[in-house]
């Protein structure tokens, strides 16, 4: 088609350099209690932040000014504040912290933890769960926000929240009675197991281990006593969902 003939489409000459030049905005997260609230990572300011915006209202703004910046973001489930791994040098060694998203106020997420290296985080309902290491030990906490963390777990081997690469859901249930685990008691970093406890008696409700082969956690079911977990595993040699059952300790491919 000849230059502006295409409606909505400009005719301005296409300069390569602008696919750098351009903000880059990643995929949002929101909270169910407020489905116009939602909050991103942008560079839209100059370096990568928090930022938080309301569909209803058009209110957008950020919410960060980290001098290294921020990558990791945990929006609370009442959809008033946002937790974000507070990184001062850029080595990773940090905490996590938690900014209001009506006053802007910043405390520490869990008071009395030393810092560290994130290993996950999981936010349901009044629970909070963070996993830390320090290069020797790994580290599992939970307490209410604002404060004490309480150490419920430790290890020498590596363990976290979520999937090792990335904070994402699995760790807590949506009711926040059951909190998932990736372990490597039964395996390697590149092959962890799943384990289930549930939070009011301490007792291990299933031990998911694919030898030698890879099982993820996607996420809990968002519906508030539906214990389901949906999966990602390679036992027939390539990735596929599965859900997962710990409570009767079933697991249905898909």
């Amino acid at each position: 088609c000849p230059a502006g003939s295409v409606p909505g489409v400009s005719d301005r000459p296409i300069d390569w350099r602008d696919r750098y030049r351009y903000p880059t905005v990643h995929f949002p997260s929101w909270s169910s209690s407020d489905p116009d609230r939602l909050v991103f990572v942008s560079n839209e300011g100059g370096s990568t932040q928090i930022w938080t915006t309301h569909l209803g209202t058009g209110d957008r703004r950020p919410v960060t000014d980290q001098r290294v910046g921020v990558e990791e973001l945990v929006m609370s489930p009442d959809g008033t504040a946002v937790a974000w791994w507070s990184d001062d040098s850029g080595d990773g060694n940090g905490a996590w912290v938690s900014t209001s998203l009506t006053t802007g106020e910043t405390r520490e997420l869990l008071t009395g933890l030393d810092d560290g290296w994130s290993e996950g985080l999981a936010w349901s309902g009044p629970t909070v769960a963070v996993a830390l290491t320090d290069g020797s030990a790994y580290r599992l906490y939970l307490g209410e926000p604002g404060g004490a963390g309480r150490l419920v777990h430790e290890s020498s081997r590596p363990f976290g929240l979520g999937r090792e690469w990335e904070t994402t859901p699995g760790g807590l249930s949506t009711d926040g009675s059951l909190l998932c685990l990736r372990h490597s008691d039964d395996g390697d970093m590149l092959h962890f197991g799943l384990r289930v406890l549930d939070l009011e008696s301490g007792e291990v409700l299933d031990n998911l281990v694919d030898p030698g082969l890879s099982v993820r956690v996607g996420s809990w079911s968002p519906r508030a006593g539906d214990q389901r977990l949906a999966l990602v595993d390679e036992r027939d040699g390539i990735d596929r969902p599965s859900l997962w059952h710990p409570v009767t300790g079933r697991r249905d491919l898909l």
